[in-house]
């Protein structure tokens, strides 16, 4: 169809005009909700690029999810012998109209056994419960993207209750920052813990040291995290510490793995125990103020370098939740505020779960509460890895387009290089993630999945 000239530039002009920086009048950057998170896809997550932080759960219960970017199952990968001579054949099949043929070769003759991706996997979880409260007679939850934090408010008759958090970028460690003005303050009981049995969750006199693997000989691990409540008398109960009298609590959390970016199929060999000794010693240091600062710094700055204004929504709609506002779209009723804020999400997730110099944003991103993510958490190379991208560098992230370049560039294996020369499944863009070798690799397979 031939589009008029003008009618092309009228289009690029209005696109233009919705996405100048500085010019618009967005809608805020967040969004709340009156109602608990009883699932994780329910929660307010943030991140740091590497680090990822999520809460979910029913008042009086919270579960924080800690996670790290580089915690993958090992998986071995073999490409089939004679695999390029087979895909030869499934072409001819092809070209002569013989589909079911072509694909029964190549599971047959070309598709390794198994999965070839290793699944993203779990950096712990933290269980958190208020205990002796009443049913709160307000309750709120806020993801602010602006200053990269979330946050929930439970409100009493005589005080109130908040919990936040955030993944610090320079810092580099995740904080869930415990605010009760209740009179006799709060008791609250923590408990660290994993899904994988194989973990190993060691007492510490202010928290927990975590130490896993990725399944089969995948990525090790450490996640190291320490409990500040001064004032509060603190004991334990088994695993559980237990805070009485708590009006401040910090958690922080230092997550380190043996992973080497530059080289991954030679794990790092540095003392993960030192490493997470080092960050957490200069996070506590700083304190809640200074950490939420530096986070709000960072996200404030990037958040801000693309603006889109598409109007504005009815009166009285803004002060909806998610949900009722969704409601309203499917009715045939106009929100552009909340289409920006969606627009304004996606970026944030950007900046949230990838960052140059770390590894490109998964399926799950870094929010994963599970040991076997869905999906596998993995990386697609057929369109899924490329579209978390896509929209970095028109938006004013384009520095978190070199996540997936770097990756990108990891050379394949001699065996997949020899298979691919002649166009296999297995083409030589390998990328190889994470483990011991030999490693996960996820492979572009002639537009189809890596899975």
């Amino acid at each position: 169809m031939n589009v008029p000239a003008t009618l092309k530039h009228s289009f690029l002009l209005c696109l233009f005009a919705a996405a100048v920086p500085l010019r618009a009048i967005p809608a805020p950057m967040q969004v709340t909700a009156a109602t608990p998170a009883r699932v994780w896809t329910e929660g307010y997550g943030t991140g740091n690029g590497r680090l990822g932080i999520l809460s979910f759960g029913v008042f009086p219960k919270e579960t924080v999810v800690l996670n790290e970017g580089s915690i993958f199952a090992k998986k071995n990968f073999q490409m089939r012998e004679g695999a390029a001579e087979a895909l030869d054949k499934a072409r001819e099949l092809c070209k002569e109209g013989k589909y079911r043929s072509a694909d029964q070769l190549f599971r047959k003759n070309i598709l390794p056994p198994g999965n070839i991706a290793g699944d993203y996997q779990q950096g712990g979880r933290l269980q958190v419960e208020f205990q002796g409260l009443p049913s709160p007679s307000s309750y709120q939850r806020t993801l602010d993207m602006r200053r990269g934090k979330a946050t929930t408010r439970a409100q009493f008759g005589t005080g109130e209750l908040t919990t936040e958090i955030l993944a610090a970028p320079s810092s580099d460690c995740a904080a869930y920052h415990i605010a009760c003005t209740m009179p006799s303050g709060c008791r609250v009981s923590l408990n660290l813990e994993h899904p994988d049995p194989a973990s190993r969750i060691v007492a510490q006199p202010n928290g927990w040291a975590l130490e896993g693997q990725g399944s089969n000989g995948g990525t090790r691990f450490e996640n190291t995290v320490a409990i500040l409540a001064p004032g509060a008398s603190i004991t334990r109960k088994g695993s559980t510490i237990i805070l009485d009298s708590a009006r401040e609590v910090l958690v922080l959390s230092s997550i380190s793995t043996d992973y080497n970016i530059r080289k991954p199929e030679t794990p790092l060999t540095h003392s993960l125990t030192a490493k997470n000794a080092r960050i957490l010693a200069k996070a506590q240091k700083a304190g809640w103020k200074k950490l939420a600062a530096e986070t709000e710094d960072y996200f404030s700055r990037l958040m801000t370098r693309c603006q889109v204004d598409l109007g504005d929504s009815p009166a009285g709609v803004s002060s909806m939740t998610p949900a009722q506002r969704l409601e309203r779209v499917k009715q045939g009723k106009k929100d552009p505020d909340l289409l920006e804020q969606l627009f304004q999400f996606g970026r944030f997730c950007t900046i949230v779960h990838t960052r140059p110099g770390q590894l490109p944003c998964g399926l799950q991103g870094l929010w994963n509460p599970e040991l076997r993510a869905a999906w596998m958490g993995c990386y697609f190379l057929n369109i899924n890895s490329q579209m978390n991208q896509w929209p970095s560098h028109v938006t004013g992230l384009g520095e978190f387009q070199n996540s997936l370049i770097l990756s990108a560039a990891c050379a394949p294996t001699e065996r997949n290089s020899r298979a691919s020369s002649r166009g296999t499944a297995s083409a030589s863009a390998t990328i190889r993630i994470a483990g011991n070798a030999p490693i996960f690799q996820a492979t572009i397979r002639n537009g189809g999945p890596a899975s």
